[in-house]
């Protein structure tokens, strides 16, 4: 992954964070099912759904905590999914998001309104990371088969 981000801009400042690129992956599993759950836990290093949803609790829970208050870390750490309004997620699959992953999630208008979907998407983005980060997405960034988006 390091060096696929780093030839895409060579002359530029690179930074990711394989958390959140776990976390993305990790977001895929409560919905998926068969050869794809199997492909997604092996990535990710456990034997299953249960296993990950724990792992994924307990980091959220406790590694992640913002311990700024008591002269420790700032912490942030967010991931949202957001879904095409003519797409609505599972419910199961949305409380499991909300529950145990801690994502926020949102529908949106990709397809008719795209400019505002960015907007929205980049306004939370921007929220949670304090104003670090202010745009991740354009209205460029879907197109008409675009249903659904991961942020970590």
């Amino acid at each position: 992954i390091t060096k696929h981000l780093a030839d895409a801009s060579p002359r530029g400042n690179m930074v990711f964070s394989p958390l959140s690129i776990y976390a993305a992956v990790a977001l895929l599993a409560p919905g998926a099912r068969e050869d794809t759950l199997d492909e997604i836990l092996r990535l990710l290093g456990v034997r299953s759904r249960d296993e990950l949803e724990d792992l994924i609790s307990r980091v959220a829970a406790d590694a992640l905590k913002d311990q700024s208050g008591s002269g420790g870390p700032s912490v942030a750490f967010a991931c949202g999914v957001w879904n095409d309004k003519a797409r609505p997620l599972k419910t199961a699959y949305r409380e499991t998001l909300v529950g145990t992953y801690k994502a926020k999630s949102r529908a949106v208008d990709f397809r008719g309104n795209a400019g505002k979907a960015a907007q929205q998407i980049n306004a939370w983005v921007a929220r949670v990371t304090g104003n670090l980060i202010t745009a991740v997405v354009s209205p460029k960034s879907f197109c008409p088969a675009t249903d659904v988006v991961l942020f970590c």
